[in-house]
């Protein structure tokens, strides 16, 4: 990163205007020099090569980050962020399918894997896997990563009749492809709702970010032709990796548009 004649200044001469032009020509770095991924400058690194103090260096940074160019990572420093994932919301596509369409590389870390008749089912997963008495269901915690980086905590939970003799080892792939290859099975749909939550505990950890902020949490059921589930899952999407996308058609008065507000006391 080459210093520009007009940044080339004392370290006690903060002159009007430098946050300003030291923001661009590192903006001009971030295009010219880095490639999405790549680790960036540190506030102290910046400040040293410019002959700028901290503060200076800091406010500059942060008008990145604050622009979504780059991003902290726990223990690792500053790199450029990746465009964010696209994440449609009109059709179901694995996550190993959508990462492969933006050249980067899929990996899955599964912490838990539960047989079926093995721990307490909670009563929303009861009710939307419509499981009769003595049916059962797997249960698994996965952690999906983007080139190394954690981007999505699932919860999942999988109608054992349809996936017998399943495996914690099978799921540390695509599930949606293990379902067509193994079981003969086609997702029709799902139906999901998505809202914004804050991380705390246990969660905040596995995503290994200084600052997590807000994620988009999906909880959704997934079916077969027919409208027989499939599976049920609460999956945490880290906000600044994803944007959700839909398509709308023409406007219809037949079926009014729903929203809910939920006001908490």
């Amino acid at each position: 990163m080459d210093i520009p004649d007009d940044l080339k200044i004392s370290l006690n001469a903060e002159a009007p205007g430098l946050t300003e032009r030291l923001y661009r020509h590192l903006l001009d770095s971030l295009k010219d020099d880095y490639k999405p991924g790549e680790r960036f400058p540190s506030e102290r690194e910046v400040a040293r090569r410019f002959g700028v103090s901290r503060p200076t260096a800091a406010r500059a940074m942060v008008r990145l980050m604050d622009e979504g160019l780059i991003e902290s990572r726990r223990g690792a420093g500053r790199f450029v962020r990746r465009p964010p994932l696209d994440y449609d919301l009109s059709s179901l596509v694995s996550f190993s399918s959508r990462c492969s369409s933006e050249g980067v590389t899929p990996t899955t870390e599964v912490l838990e894997f539960q047989e079926p008749g093995l721990g307490h089912l909670p009563d929303d997963v009861i009710r939307e896997l419509q499981l009769l008495p003595g049916e059962g269901c797997y249960y698994f915690i996965r952690r999906r990563f983007v080139d190394g980086r954690p981007v999505i905590l699932e919860r999942r939970w999988l109608a054992s009749r349809f996936c017998p003799a399943l495996t914690k080892a099978d799921v540390a792939g695509s599930l949606y492809s293990l379902l067509k290859e193994r079981y003969d099975l086609s997702p029709a749909g799902a139906r999901q709702v998505i809202r914004s939550v804050l991380l705390d505990g246990k969660d905040r950890t596995l995503f290994w970010e200084d600052e997590v902020g807000a994620v988009f949490e999906v909880t959704a059921t997934g079916y077969l032709e027919g409208g027989v589930p499939l599976w049920f899952e609460r999956t945490l999407y880290l906000g600044s990796a994803y944007e959700f996308h839909n398509r709308l058609g023409p406007l219809s008065t037949a079926r009014p548009a729903v929203s809910v507000l939920r006001i908490h006391k």
